[in-house]
């Protein structure tokens, strides 16, 4: 017996999760019943252990051949501490946060937190500063709540120090695997993705993937209600419609193809209306020693009457048009053709552990983005130099884990219409964007 549970530990691709259910009185309150299961089909006997205020402890173990079981132990319930599965770990466990019914701590990182603790709430923290295309110097603080390695709940504030605003944005997700459905919560204004002066909130339900079985199809829906500070006659509500379709993984190139229709569904005084489609095609191949990205985007933007900004397209914005172009701030487009490529090659800095920066993932890239705006009418290049230092950490069990993304681009050469400037400029952030 022992050697089959042996066997099935090492040939399963998941890990044990016992489970701790409730804690009961039994016989007339003199003793207590733990409620105790598996929630994965991968079941090894593991220790349960009762701590009572005096100090005692008490151990019970799980019996691998039974699913949900109850547990006695010779104890009144008024004189339990704390109940844990597993206190010693001589297990891995896919989520110790169901193993206690003691309150859930919370580190912080930097702070108390020295790693992603997996029976902890850890809030990882940052200031920064950032630049990116057509937006001025911010200086940024952001931070986001892991439970060990997943992470639900994320958040920025930001000050503009030309303007003085404060922007911020929260962003929370929620993932449901036995329906392949994940819900996205997100509100922000003023967070150098939203356009100066609007606060966007909206709700994303995605399924990844559309058919079970297969993985190549996402479907997704959102409702966003757009709001323009102090002009009320331009909050609107959009609904918008999208699929993504991914390539079969391979080891030298992946395709990815979206496309996207959002349309104004409700405007307070019918002043417009408008209706916004978009298709992007994304590529990314790698052999040993270099990669290679392109980005190919098409837009247009079917309208009526005065309409916000939010009904039009921004060229220098990173999800969709991706012109890395540091200045001028270019006009928001009705339409618009866009491509961007650029080469990457490790980089391999000799750094020390300490700085958390990993080392096998460091890039040097060059770019060139460019396309033709439409409505009003441009032809645009831009072109440099970027260096790429995900900072994260080793996790136990799982891949390194990336919480920050540094990229600082120089823009050797730009050119917008016949005007050409070659003076060298900055964009730089934490996030990836870049």
């Amino acid at each position: 017996r022992v050697s089959t549970l042996f066997q099935a530990y090492l040939s399963s691709d998941i890990w044990p999760d016992p489970r701790l259910i409730a804690i009961k009185s039994a016989a007339a309150s003199k003793q207590t019943l733990v409620e105790v299961d598996y929630q994965s089909d991968l079941r090894v006997p593991v220790d349960v252990e009762l701590k009572t205020r005096s100090g005692q402890k008490l151990v019970k173990r799980m019996d691998p051949s039974k699913n949900q079981q109850t547990l006695l132990f010779d104890v009144p319930p008024g004189e339990v501490e704390v109940v844990e599965i597993d206190p010693s770990r001589s297990i891995y466990d896919s989520d110790r946060f169901n193993n206690s019914n003691a309150f859930t701590p919370v580190n912080f990182f930097p702070g108390n937190a020295r790693n992603l603790a997996d029976d902890a709430y850890t809030i990882l923290w940052a200031p920064f500063l950032q630049k990116l295309p057509g937006n001025d110097l911010s200086v940024q603080l952001g931070w986001q709540l892991f439970r060990y390695v997943g992470t639900g709940l994320t958040g920025l504030l930001v000050h503009h120090p030309q303007s003085g605003k404060v922007g911020y944005r929260l962003l929370w997700q929620q993932s449901f695997p036995e329906s392949s459905l994940s819900l996205n919560m997100r509100s922000a204004q003023d967070d150098d993705k939203t356009l100066p002066g609007e606060r966007s909130t909206d709700i994303t339900i995605s399924r990844r993937p559309l058919f079970t079985g297969w993985s190549l199809l996402d479907l997704y829906t959102r409702q966003r209600l757009r709001q323009t500070l102090g002009f009320a006659n331009e909050s609107h509500l959009t609904s918008a419609l999208g699929f993504t379709l991914h390539s079969q993984r391979r080891r030298v190139c992946n395709l990815e193809f979206a496309a996207e229709q959002e349309q104004s569904t409700w405007v307070p005084n019918g002043s417009f209306h408008y209706q916004r489609s978009f298709g992007l095609l994304k590529s990314h191949c790698e052999v040993p020693g270099l990669q290679w990205k392109t980005h190919f985007f098409s837009g247009v933007s079917k309208r009526h009457g005065s309409l916000p900004g939010g009904g039009l397209f921004n060229p220098q914005d990173l999800d969709e048009a991706r012109l890395r172009l540091d200045r001028p701030q270019l006009e928001l487009a009705g339409r618009l053709n866009m491509w961007s490529t650029e080469f990457a090659v490790p980089l391999r800095l000799p750094l020390p552990r300490d700085l958390l920066v990993l080392p096998r993932r460091s890039l040097i890239k060059v770019f060139a983005d460019g396309g033709h705006i439409r409505e009003p009418e441009h032809r645009v290049v831009s072109s440099g130099v970027g260096l790429v230092l995900p900072i994260g950490g080793d996790v136990v069990g799982k891949q390194p884990i990336t919480f920050l993304e540094f990229s600082l681009l120089s823009v050797l050469y730009r050119k917008v219409d016949r005007q050409v400037d070659s003076k060298p400029g900055l964009l730089f952030d934490f996030s990836g964007q870049l």
